[in-house]
């Protein structure tokens, strides 16, 4: 069995966090540098050519924030009262080193990252939260695909201390203040973090950030999920605990409102809290030691593995990997050990029930699966992969495996020796394909969720696929029905897909019949959803409006196009059959709406525009704009919004409940604001034919005559 290396990504600066990269539920990557965090997401493009995922990247920044420095005790000043041991040992703590005029400061570095669970943010998005080599712990949040800080979790609990610290008068003591410094430092100082899963309690979502304390105290921060921009979270419960320097945090959920937190610190032990959530607040039911062995083999990662037979907890400890299953009280039932390589190992993922894929510092991967004996008894057994991929002066130092196990992603960073010389440059992040994973399209067309939005990576993946064999998967599956009501809207969706990767990869010259033949076919697949969609907004409307809910004049508008374009277009003449005719007549059907519109005019010159195609709008003058997507209106107005995939735009004010965005409606990604045009002036932004993206249309949908452009059946 080999791991297949699909392509890589280089990335400056580099990093050495081991465990340095996540793929997060809503199918985003961060890999950690010393710097900050780069954050790849996948815009898939099913009509590209070229053998490697579009990946837009962003940067996350770290705040410069040092807590130790606002203890009320200051470094620089106890350290001329102490002995030359207790000197050095300042200086070895980060957190501690006084501030000389010769000497350079710490540098604030990235240590941990960790993704919350998807839903925390609108859109079903993740919020991200970074950990700094001071300790610090913030959250943060993108919109448009720019990263803001959601809250400073370690900013509010060191406001919290302070309020306690002034109330306390300071000895006159130097020697005295030194350890209580110490004690401060360790107090406020987060050394690991861990999310939580969601959670309902009386209508109200929530989550909870657990960090972990160089005391050993444990904190547990309740964020309601009100879908604000900010938000400050409440401290549900302190927990102590005999753990010194905690190096890992995993939270585990159970039962309803009810999880296990295990908890793992340098020296290496492990143990485990069984935590209820009620209405009264946040309660430790049970703890247990699961590792009492102080083995100095650090804790560095911890991770569930789905099992039939209960979950198994995965302990990296060194070069060892520890299995452990744990009863309802937290409590270890069995466990087994195993050494997996000869260095350290640096990530682990999940591949499905009691397997999981391990990647050690050297590059090597293994598959271990856990088996359990009719006694109850664990084993692992361990399988080495062979990579294509050249190893040599690589450093792996992070494995992620995207949501549906497509891709998994491996972060590197260049190590070579010279002489006594360490070497590090620029690493870089690769994308591997899975051995005797479940093939892509088989999966996308028996998809259960009915839904393209978290499958992504399965498109990029059947894309690749299709430009290393040449040719394309599912076609027969696109051209199987004459009858395209036979398709649902989730099947014409996947089949567009699927065509527009076939007149992509087909040559024009030699193929040109068959390639026109797949275009009409893809612009009437298109044209089914859209007038689905369409007949189903106004049905919504008008809804809205005989239930006595006042309809905006954006709506209005809205409604009044959508009726003279289904009323007067070709789609009641090409589309004829039978659940389809019904539908629109149906939706013709629905009474009218005072105030509705009846008359479209040109937003340049103002002149009159027949309502002939869903695409764009045009009048006599020669005037044409882009219509929106969702609501039939003119964009003549920046900012306005656009599917990275599809191309379509949308405006910037429409309005879908419980989103921030948008989804368009054929291939169910978010629309994002347009940044190319974001800057220009809102007086002078009107979009003309030469300033829209009508250039910018479908490629698949190119190389049309004129008159068959501007028809009203256009795609």
């Amino acid at each position: 069995m080999e791991v297949t290396e699909l392509f890589n990504v280089n990335l400056s600066p580099t990093t050495s966090s081991i465990f340095s990269t996540t793929w997060s539920e809503d199918g985003r990557i961060f890999v950690i540098t010393e710097n900050g965090l780069h954050v790849l997401e996948m815009l898939p493009d099913p009509r590209s050519v070229t053998p490697y995922v579009n990946l837009h990247r962003t940067w996350v920044s770290l705040p410069q924030f040092r807590p130790s420095e606002n203890v009320g005790i200051q470094a620089n000043d106890v350290m001329w009262e102490l002995d030359q041991d207790e000197v050095y040992q300042m200086i070895m703590d980060v957190n501690l080193t006084p501030k000389l005029p010769t000497a350079k400061t710490h540098p604030c570095i990235v240590v941990q990252a960790a993704w919350s669970p998807g839903g925390v943010l609108r859109n079903n998005r993740c919020a991200l939260g970074v950990m700094s080599n001071f300790g610090a712990v913030s959250l943060h949040a993108s919109t448009n695909m720019q990263w803001e800080l959601y809250t400073d979790i370690s900013r509010q609990w060191l406001e919290m201390n302070q309020a306690e610290w002034n109330k306390e008068k300071l000895v006159d003591d130097l020697r005295a203040n030194f350890h209580t410094l110490k004690e401060r430092v360790a107090r406020i100082k987060t050394t690991s973090f861990c999310w939580s899963d969601l959670f309902l309690l009386d209508s109200t979502k929530f989550e909870l950030l657990i960090t972990g304390q160089a005391s050993g105290c444990i904190l547990f921060w309740r964020l309601e999920l009100t879908g604000a921009a900010r938000v400050k979270p409440s401290l549900a419960l302190t927990l102590d605990t005999d753990l010194k320097k905690i190096s890992s945090l995993h939270w585990s959920t159970v039962g309803h409102n009810k999880g296990v937190l295990l908890a793992g610190d340098h020296g290496g032990r492990i143990s485990s809290y069984v935590l209820l959530v009620s209405r009264e607040g946040l309660e430790c039911k049970h703890r247990a030691e699961v590792w009492p062995h102080a083995d100095r083999l650090t804790v560095s990662h911890i991770a569930t593995l789905p099992s039939p037979r209960g979950a198994v907890f995965l302990a990296t400890k060194g070069t060892f990997l520890v299995a452990l299953r744990l009863d309802n009280f937290g409590a270890v039932v069995t466990f087994t050990a195993q050494q997996v390589g000869n260095l350290n190992i640096t990530g682990v993922c999940s591949l499905g029930d009691d397997v999981a894929m391990v990647v050690t510092q050297s590059g090597c991967f293994s598959e271990v699966t856990v088996h359990t004996t009719g006694s109850g008894e664990m084993t692992t057994s361990i399988r080495q992969l062979a990579t294509d991929k050249n190893l040599t002066h690589w450093a792996a130092i992070g494995l992620s495996i995207s949501h549906n196990r497509a891709f998994c992603a491996v972060a590197y960073r260049l190590c070579k020796a010279y002489d006594h010389l360490i070497r590090r440059e620029p690493g870089q992040i690769a994308f591997f394909k899975l051995p005797h994973r479940k093939d892509s399209f088989t999966l996308l067309r028996d998809n259960p969720t009915q839904e393209l939005t978290h499958y992504w990576d399965h498109v990029e993946a059947v894309r690749l696929q299709n430009i290393s064999d040449g040719f394309v998967q599912g076609l027969e599956f696109a051209t199987d029905h004459d009858d395209l009501e036979k398709y649902s809207p989730y099947q014409l969706r996947l089949a567009a897909v699927v065509l527009k990767m076939f007149v992509s990869l087909t040559d024009a010259t030699e193929n040109k019949d068959m390639i026109q033949l797949m275009r009409c076919r893809l612009r009437q697949m298109q044209l089914h959803v859209f007038v689905m969609y369409l007949c189903g907004r106004i049905g919504q409307l008008v809804d809205r409006w005989r239930s006595g809910l006042p309809l905006s004049p954006s709506d209005l508008d809205s409604l009044g196009l959508s009726r003279l374009w289904l009323r007067g277009s070709a789609a009641r003449r090409d589309l004829t059959g039978e659940k389809m005719s019904a539908l629109i007549e149906g939706t013709l059907g629905l009474p009218q709406v005072p105030g509705e519109t009846r008359e479209e005019f040109c937003h340049i010159c103002r002149g009159g525009c027949p309502v002939e195609s869903h695409r764009h709008s045009s009048c006599p003058a020669g005037h044409l704009l882009p219509r929106c997507s969702l609501t039939m209106r003119q964009c003549s107005i920046v900012p306005y919004m656009v599917c990275t995939i599809c191309s379509e735009v949308a405006l910037a004010d429409v309005v879908v409940e419980g989103e921030d965005n948008p989804r368009c409606i054929y291939c169910e990604t978010l629309f994002v604001i347009d940044e190319k045009v974001g800057s220009v002036a809102m007086t002078t932004a009107n979009l003309s034919k030469s300033s829209t993206r009508l250039g910018q249309t479908d490629p698949v949908l190119e190389g049309r005559p004129k008159e068959e452009i501007t028809s009203t059946d256009t795609l």
